[in-house]
């Protein structure tokens, strides 16, 4: 995705849609909108926009009809207030005050303005100067002279969720920056309280990472050597890390081909290996693989009959529900991540606990910040360091208050991509009573390669998640499994392949990959 910025000539030229220029200007412009480039207008040239919109406006009130110097400047807004629904706001920073030693000021802040975009943006201008001294300015003409550039697929599209939010997203950080409380600070404790509201639990705790989220609980519950904590073969390895990092032995579980879910049965007969590898069964960890909910309701009472504990590994699934249960009440402790690709996701590393339990709640405070007592004076566990930024708490309620709209996007999407698929394909399956927040649209093909490089050729990215199973990972694969064997999940590594997904698909985008996965697959005969 390109940028270009427009300066005050060519904005005014659009904005009164008549002139010598305005032909090609509007070209341009449309050039622009047609290959997907963002379209900026730089904040600190709007005074000049309306003192130049004005000018023209009197210019041509001699000839057509009188407009009074007032009433000019009037008209200059509302043009400027309707062309600006279509472009960007460019932020000014303080760093563009610093050119006072500049012949002229006001063309070397839009410089500066338009160098922070990168090396590739470009600033469209019919200013002499500016053609001459800056290095990124293009003229009307050798930009519609310009190849046509064809719009980029992305696989997840943080870009363009920031251009919905930008300028809350702007003035949440500068908030922070000028109240200066950068650890724990205001932000942090909203955040917390927004996120037990909106999943329905009294407790929620924001910390460094997904997961430090899950280290954390297991730290909480006193997880050691010669335990056994019972995860999924087919995740990421965060969830068998944090195990390990504490001594305790992960044992691998098989899950359910249909859903990708930790799998009931396979689950009991890893119970009863691990008493046989003399290991004591402590906790479960089901994760939410690709965005919907485990079966919770199963999990937890084989965990009631076999004295085990279950923590919720969500860091996929966060904004789903399950039997109108949102994640983070489905079990009795949650974990989540706020990584930037995930449905709710920062700017850096976040995560956050959920749970109903207070005194749980006041130890894993405790053991977020070094262990401290409630004073502060004291250190009365051996903690970490797994505190949440207040830039980042900042950034993470903007985006809460659009992510609602955000997963219904999604779940638009995913019905899409089932009906252009479910004949060529095998597409996922959402549970009876289960919501999906679809951090991942995830197919199933026998002949997965060919179709993952025909598909790059034609610029659609794809994914795989996860080409190798825990179990079979060089750091894993001396850890107990399943009676059994793990067969789904070593067959599952080798067929899935995940396609782009997040709230900014346009369905003809959407149209676009369908077509060609359909293509592709139905070309290299490996459809079922």
């Amino acid at each position: 995705m390109s940028d270009l910025v427009l300066d005050i000539g060519i904005a005014a030229d659009i904005c009164l849609e008549r002139g010598t220029h305005f032909a090609a200007a509007l070209a341009a412009f449309e050039k622009a909108k047609t290959e997907g480039a963002r379209i900026w207008l730089y904040t600190g040239s709007v005074q000049a926009l309306q003192y130049v919109l004005a000018n023209r406006l009197r210019r041509i009130s001699y000839s057509e009809q009188t407009l009074s110097l007032s009433q000019s400047h009037e008209l200059a807004r509302r043009l400027i207030g309707r062309f600006s629904e279509s472009v960007h706001w460019l932020a000014a920073l303080a760093e563009d005050g610093l050119v006072f030693d500049q012949s002229s000021p006001e063309d070397a802040q839009l410089v500066r303005a338009v160098a922070r975009l990168g090396e590739h943006a470009l600033l469209l201008t019919r200013n002499e100067a500016l053609l001459k001294t800056c290095p990124q300015a293009v003229s009307l003409q050798s930009y519609l002279e310009r190849p046509r550039s064809d719009r980029s697929i992305e696989f997840i599209d943080l870009r363009s969720q920031q251009d919905a939010i930008r300028p809350g997203i702007e003035q949440s950080v500068h908030r922070v920056l000028h109240h200066s409380g950068y650890i724990l600070g205001l932000e942090v404790g909203i955040l917390e309280k927004r996120l037990a509201e909106y999943v329905g639990v009294e407790h929620c705790l924001a910390v460094s990472s997904g997961t430090d989220a899950l280290l954390l609980a297991l730290m909480a519950k006193n997880i050691g050597p010669g335990d056994a904590v019972f995860i999924p073969a087919f995740t990421f390895v965060a969830t068998a890390e944090v195990v390990v990092l504490l001594r305790a032995t992960p044992i691998f579980v098989d899950i359910d081909a249909d859903s990708y879910l930790m799998d009931i049965q396979s689950l009991e007969g890893a119970i009863v290996a691990a008493k046989a590898h003399g290991l004591t069964p402590r906790a479960i960890i089901p994760v939410d693989l690709f965005g919907q909910p485990a079966p919770y309701e199963a999990i937890q009472k084989l965990a009631d009959t076999t004295d085990l504990w279950v923590l919720a590994d969500a860091a996929q699934s966060f904004g789903a529900s399950r039997f109108g249960k949102r994640v983070g009440s489905l079990a009795p402790i949650t974990a989540t991540s706020f990584f930037p690709s995930k449905p709710l996701g920062g700017y850096g590393d976040g995560g956050a606990i959920f749970t109903d339990d207070i005194a749980l709640a006041h130890h894993l405070y405790s053991l977020r910040v070094h262990g401290q007592s409630r004073d502060g004076y004291e250190n009365v566990n051996i903690g970490i360091n797994g505190r949440l930024d207040t830039l980042q708490a900042a950034i993470l309620l903007e985006k809460l208050k659009i992510f609602d709209a955000e997963i219904r996007a999604r779940q638009r999407i995913a019905e899409r991509y089932h009906q252009g698929l479910k004949d060529v394909t095998v597409t996922p399956v959402v549970a009876d009573g289960s919501t999906s927040v679809w951090a991942q649209y995830t197919i199933r093909i026998r002949d997965r390669d060919p179709i993952a490089t025909a598909l790059k050729k034609q610029g659609i990215p794809t994914a795989v998640y996860y080409p190798i199973p825990l179990h079979r990972q060089s750091a894993y694969e001396g850890f107990p499994t399943a009676p059994g064997g793990l067969e789904v999940s070593e067959r599952l590594a080798g067929e899935v392949l995940s396609l782009p997904i997040h709230p900014y698909l346009e369905e003809v985008i959407q149209d676009t990959i369908i077509t060609a996965v359909r293509k592709a697959i139905i070309d290299a005969g490996c459809g079922w």
